[in-house]
């Protein structure tokens, strides 16, 4: 077979280049977020399958945001706001 027939051949039976190209480029950019919204769906099911554990995981995350929020309100209205510049 010459060189352009087997070229012929391989575009016919696997399509042509471009298309490939672009479909792989489509499937690769949203593998991740696909991952991540599985990821995502996994974590919540869970989650509502045991209470006792969300409610010991959230809650302590919940205090440290506060805490670190009430901090920084802190430090910045008495050391930055209260400078007269």
């Amino acid at each position: 077979m010459s060189s352009a027939e087997a070229r012929r051949h391989a575009l016919v039976k696997l399509g042509n280049l471009e298309q490939t190209k672009n479909s792989y480029r489509g499937a690769a950019g949203f593998s991740f977020l696909e991952s991540l919204l599985q990821d995502a769906r996994s974590s919540i099911r869970t989650l509502r399958k045991s209470p006792g554990f969300t409610t010991v995981a959230v809650l302590p995350l919940a205090l440290g945001i506060a805490a670190s929020t009430v901090v920084f309100s802190v430090v910045y209205n008495v050391f930055v706001h209260a400078l007269p510049y």
